[in-house]
């Protein structure tokens, strides 16, 4: 039964016509394509673990930021006011939409960060040169929460947002829009940088 598992863990399906393949571990440089579509199964990066730390790392930062510091500032007939990203989740909660608010938190606070941390940790003892056991399960479900941060739908709709408002008041993009902004585009450097592999111990990474 064990021997089954493994190899049911080694085969993968391609993306593009989903025909059943053997895991490829490509080197660096080389792409593994599927030999029925030709459509790219792996890469093999360079410097995959070094890269997708200091990524991670800087993607991490990024997210503390736009978490801490105002995301709009709003001023309409002398009054002003600045919002957080947390404080949707908060007035969302107070006006009677709970079920929407931890949704919300969820999507945009605790799932990235726990994303960003969990990949951290993950990497620190590959960098170290050890491979903990609980790596490849723990990988897994990093990816599996995936789905439920899609920061890309959340930070168009802030930009609807600020085009709307802008009608009716005076609207400034605080420090977080653009630190939140930065924190999309290192995070997604580091999915596009990691290499599974590395983590799944099917090829070391050259020294």
């Amino acid at each position: 039964m064990e021997s089954g598992k493994t190899e049911l863990a080694e085969l993968i399906a391609c993306p593009s016509c989903y025909l059943l393949l053997r895991r490829a571990a490509p080197e660096p440089g080389e792409v593994a394509r599927c030999p029925r579509c030709r459509g790219t199964l792996a890469r093999g990066r360079r410097r995959s673990i070094d890269r997708s730390l200091a990524l991670a790392t800087g993607a991490l930062i990024c997210l503390v930021v736009a978490l801490c510091c105002p995301l709009l500032h709003l001023a309409s007939e002398g009054r002003s006011n600045s919002s957080t990203i947390v404080d949707g989740a908060i007035a969302l909660a107070g006006e009677g939409s709970p079920a929407l608010a931890i949704l919300v938190f969820g999507a945009s606070v605790a799932v990235p960060l726990l994303r960003l941390s969990g990949l951290i940790a993950l990497l620190v003892p590959l960098r170290l040169g050890h491979r903990p056991a609980f790596l490849p399960a723990t990988y897994r479900r990093l990816e599996g929460l995936a789905p439920w941060a899609m920061l890309e739908v959340y930070l168009l709709g802030l930009l609807v947002a600020f085009v709307k408002l802008g009608d009716v008041a005076d609207v400034a993009a605080g420090t977080a829009l653009y630190a939140f902004v930065a924190f999309i585009f290192l995070a997604t450097a580091t999915q596009a940088s990691l290499d599974p592999h590395l983590v799944f111990g099917t090829r070391e990474e050259p020294s």
